[in-house]
């Protein structure tokens, strides 16, 4: 089977905001979760609603043209280079190469109500392989309530065998987390999370949503590979960071179970982006 995505024409575009949407305007609503190709579930998307300001500068990719993609044997996903990727192994399986520590399936998520992403992981779809590395296509909704992007993120402790199930970890010792992004169009404003198992309960006794994100990081300008980096201290990221005083992440007492990015839908605009993560790292 194949399925055809048309992509729009939207290129790169650095916003005041890195990692993440500028509105504050969010609220909640389900991300959907991934199954890898060895059939591992993994962890289920964000829960916020994204309110971009800026959506890119169009330019960069191919206009009016159909890529085809190819269920259970994809060899590239969209027009952005796969060969500059992080790598990836058999059925998608990362291993951090600054830390053998974290290692598990990707996956993708999308809100299910106006936004898709390709590869779609779980049962709808193939997801990443080897030749794909971890690039990826994303069509976003305009901007609501439920509609609040899509994104994609690796477990950080999950063995590479069929049905092994999505464990917890630490990051003691850990101080940041790094992304490098590039593609024909890579998003400007991409939210990065860490998704904490137990997470603090609120003064009424109710658990928060384990989802601790950054939007304020600042891009490098482009290197010679059109590659640009942001790097966010854990301390920095907050619980819900789309709504102002959420709890601080702790590195020393909180675990862990996947590493995420989220591209935030736009508010009064659909948007489309094509673009491949070149580095991913917690050190």
């Amino acid at each position: 089977m194949k399925t055809s995505v048309i992509l729009g024409t939207l290129g790169l575009g650095l916003g005041a905001c890195a990692f993440a949407g500028c509105s504050s305007d969010n609220k909640t609503a389900g991300g959907t979760g991934g199954t890898s190709a060895g059939g591992n579930t993994s962890t289920g998307g964000s829960s916020s609603n994204g309110g971009n300001s800026d959506s890119g500068t169009p330019q960069g990719c191919p206009a009016n043209v159909t890529p085809e993609f190819f269920d259970g044997g994809l060899t590239q996903v969209g027009y952005s280079e796969p060969t500059k990727s992080v790598t990836l192994g058999d059925g998608g399986y990362y291993e951090m190469p600054n830390n053998s520590k974290y290692h598990g399936h990707c996956f993708t998520f999308a809100d299910g109500a106006g936004s898709t992403i390709y590869p779609p992981c779980g049962d709808t779809g193939p997801c990443f392989t080897v030749n794909t590395g971890l690039c990826m296509t994303a069509d976003l909704g305009v901007g609501s309530a439920t509609t609040w992007g899509a994104g994609f993120g690796c477990n950080l402790n999950e063995a590479s065998t069929a049905g092994a199930a999505a464990l917890f970890t630490d990051v003691i010792g850990m101080s940041t987390i790094t992304a490098s992004v590039y593609g024909c169009s890579a998003p400007p404003l991409l939210q990065v999370q860490l998704n904490v198992v137990d997470p603090p309960v609120d003064s009424l006794g109710v658990p928060g949503s384990g989802y601790f994100c950054n939007r304020t990081a600042t891009w490098s300008k482009p290197d010679a590979d059109g590659n640009i980096t942001a790097t966010v201290q854990l301390t920095d990221l907050t619980q819900d960071c789309w709504n102002p005083g959420g709890v601080v992440f702790d590195p020393a007492t909180m675990h862990v179970k996947s590493i995420q990015g989220q591209i935030n839908a736009v508010d009064g605009k659909a948007s489309t982006w094509d673009f491949c993560l070149s580095r991913l790292s917690i050190e």
